[in-house]
C-alpha cells in the first residue's frame, strides 16, 4: 500500500510566482492601455515583463484569459480608488471621477473600438460599464433625476 504524499509547499516559490504574476499583469495593463489593441500580444507582454511567452501562458493561459485577469485587476484597482471617495462629498467624488477619466479615458476609448474584435475585451468593457454605473448611482443617486426626468440610457 502506497503512503499518502505530503503536499509540497514552498513559501519562497509562492512569493516568487506571485511577484511574477503581478509583473505580467502590470506589463499587460501597460500594453493594453498604452497601445492599439492589435499590438497587445502575449509575446509583447512577456517581453515587457521580462519573462517568456510560455511563462505568461503558464500563469494565465490564452490571451482572452489574460484579458479576463486584467478585468479583475482593473476592477479591483478602480473599486479601491472609488471607495476612497467619500459618498457624502460630491466634490471629492467628482474629483475621483475626473482623475479616473484622466488616467483611463483615452485608453477606454480605444478599448471600446477594440472590443468589437474580442469577446473577452467586450466582456471587460461591459463589466466596466456595469461597475461604473453602479458607482455613479451609489454616489450620485440621490442627486440624479428619476422617472420621467431621467435621461434615456
Amino acid at each position: 500500500m502506497a503512503r499518502a504524499r505530503r503536499p509540497y509547499r514552498s513559501p519562497v516559490r509562492e512569493r516568487t510566482a506571485a511577484a511574477t504574476r503581478q509583473r505580467i499583469l502590470s506589463a499587460a495593463m501597460s500594453a493594453l492601455l498604452g497601445a492599439p489593441f492589435a499590438e497587445f500580444t502575449l509575446s509583447r507582454v512577456a517581453r515587457d515583463a521580462g519573462v517568456t511567452t510560455q511563462t505568461v501562458r503558464d500563469h494565465f493561459g490564452a490571451k482572452d484569459d489574460l484579458l479576463r485577469a486584467l478585468a479583475d485587476a482593473l476592477s479591483e484597482d478602480l473599486g479601491t480608488s472609488r471607495r476612497a471617495a467619500p459618498a457624502a462629498s460630491t466634490a471629492a467624488a467628482v474629483g475621483k471621477l475626473l482623475d479616473e477619466y484622466e488616467d483611463y479615458g483615452l485608453a477606454a476609448a480605444g478599448l471600446l473600438v477594440a472590443a468589437e474584435h474580442s469577446e473577452a475585451l467586450a466582456a471587460m468593457v461591459a463589466r466596466g460599464r456595469e461597475e461604473h454605473r453602479a458607482w455613479l448611482e451609489e454616489v450620485f443617486g440621490d442627486r440624479l433625476p428619476s422617472g420621467a426626468d431621467a435621461p434615456c440610457t
